[in-house]
């Protein structure tokens, strides 16, 4: 069994496996606890004894009553774990689709859609700064990292399991959310502090060296910029994406 359980949890390291199984590694004891906290459930439980018998939060240890447990030694936390250094806690949790909330003329609700963001550390990034202002949902293109995959997880810090995130095309989520207007990021557009964002909107975000496909281009009612005062040719897509978002609250 424990041969078993091990093979399973190293086989998600790889998406076609966490596709086929609807399952997903969370590493850490923060990002496991989060994890737990937003209702996902944990089908097996990998610890250290020694970490275990210093935890006192009720919460946790009824959910470790209800899971299956191993306790690992360092070679095989190492063996399941993608982190340098191995943690005292590894879940493998069963994944859930969180609707993506419709439009509500009482809120000045903010979405946000990325087209074809290749790395899953900016990925991350941008699911935890969405989940900071507030961000209604994220939808992603196809073509852009898995969320679920072990670097995303880590740089969202438990955001992942808060923001609902569903992938798609463009138009899809334009009809979703119908007259919402929607804002295109690129390096030509109007500058963001003279846009007026009272009505909350759809942010599109492209990918770090092309930007957004002409495709989500055509669906967007107005193109935005963060103005540059050196010379550095572009913005990191998630720092970019905080800036914007930040004016977007204001």
């Amino acid at each position: 069994m424990s041969k078993s359980a091990l093979k399973i949890a190293s086989s998600l390291h790889h998406k076609k496996n966490r596709l086929q199984t609807g399952q997903f590694l969370v590493e850490g004891e923060k990002l496991v606890k989060e994890a737990v906290r937003a209702g996902f459930k944990c089908r097996t439980f990998f610890l250290r004894r020694n970490w275990y018998e210093r935890q006192n939060n009720p919460e946790f240890l009824l959910s470790l009553a209800h899971s299956d447990c191993m306790w690992l030694g360092d070679s095989d936390m190492d063996r399941i774990s993608q982190l340098s250094s191995p943690p005292p806690v590894v879940g493998v949790f069963e994944w859930k689709k969180v609707p993506i909330p419709a439009f509500n003329p009482e809120r000045n609700g903010i979405w946000l859609y990325l087209d074809r963001i290749k790395d899953a550390g900016n990925l991350g990034t941008l699911l935890r700064i969405a989940d900071w202002f507030g961000v209604e949902g994220v939808w992603t293109a196809p073509g852009t990292a898995d969320p679920w995959n072990a670097k995303s997880i880590q740089a969202s810090m438990g955001s992942l399991f808060r923001v609902p995130v569903e992938e798609c095309e463009p138009g899809f989520c334009i009809e979703y959310l119908k007259d919402v207007p929607v804002y295109a990021a690129t390096l030509k557009g109007t500058d963001v502090s003279k846009v007026d964002f009272k009505e909350g909107g759809l942010l599109l975000l492209g990918n770090e060296s092309e930007g957004l496909s002409q495709e989500c281009l055509a669906y967007c009612s107005a193109e935005i910029s963060i103005p540059g005062y050196g010379t550095a040719e572009s913005l990191n897509a998630a720092i970019a994406g905080g800036i914007i978002l930040s004016w977007m609250r204001r």
